[in-house]
C-alpha cells in the first residue's frame, strides 16, 4: 500500500506521514537508535546494543511484504521524527484477527500533534483489514502515552506486574491495551 499525506501542524510546520522504505533503512536506524536513549518508554533502550540497518532493513522489508501490516514514518524536513506500525500478531488462524500496535516520537517533538496524526492514520488502516482488535503493552509510568491511547479508544485489559526492569533495580508494570474494532 503506498500511503504519503502532508499535514500543517499547528507550529506552521509541514509533516510528511508515509510508507517507510527500504531506502530509508539508515535514516530509521538512526532515528531509533536516537528514540530509544531518550527515554525509558520503550523496551529497547540504552543499556541494549544499538539496532543496525539490517535489522531495520529487514523489519521494513516485513511490512512492505505484508498485506495487512503498515509502517509509517512521521517526517519534517525530510528528518524522521516519528514512526508507528500496525502489524499482525500471528499467522495462526486463531490469532489472525489480533494486531500490534507500536508508535515513537523524537522527545523534542512531543505535544505537536504528531502522535494523533499517525494514531489516527494507524487505526484508519486497520478498519479496512481483517483486524478486529489493535492491542499494544504500555509502561504504566507513562502517563502520557496511557492517556494518548484512551483517547483513541483503547481499554486496558491487563496488568504483568514488574515487567519491566530499569538499570537501577526498580521495576514498572506492563499494561495491556486494546481497541476493539468490530461489534
Amino acid at each position: 500500500m503506498g500511503f504519503y499525506k502532508e499535514y500543517i501542524l499547528n507550529s506552521g510546520e509541514k509533516l510528511v506521514v508515509r510508507n517507510a522504505n527500504i531506502s530509508d533503512a539508515y535514516n530509521f536506524t538512526n532515528f531509533t537508535n536516537k528514540l530509544f536513549k531518550e527515554t525509558s518508554n520503550f523496551v529497547r533502550g540504552k543499556e541494549d546494543d544499538d539496532v543496525t540497518v539490517e535489522m531495520q532493513t529487514n523489519y521494513i522489508d516485513k511490512h512492505l511484504q505484508s498485506k495487512n501490516g503498515l509502517l509509517l514514518l512521521a517526517e519534517i524536513n525530510n528528518q524522521i521524527v516519528g514512526h508507528a506500525h500496525l502489524e499482525e500478531k500471528s499467522s495462526k488462524f486463531k490469532l489472525k484477527h489480533r494486531s500490534e500496535f507500536g508508535i515513537g516520537i523524537l522527545k523534542d517533538y512531543w505535544g505537536i500533534g504528531i502522535a494523533q496524526i499517525l494514531m489516527q492514520e494507524i487505526i484508519d488502516f486497520a478498519y479496512t483489514t481483517n483486524f478486529e482488535q489493535i492491542e499494544l503493552v504500555v509502561i504504566n509510568s507513562n502517563e502520557r502515552a496511557k492517556s494518548l491511547y484512551r483517547k483513541f479508544g483503547f481499554v486496558e485489559f491487563g496488568i504483568f506486574k514488574n515487567s519491566f526492569k530499569y538499570a537501577n533495580g526498580t521495576y514498572d508494570d506492563g499494561i495491556y491495551m486494546i481497541k476493539t474494532l468490530k461489534d
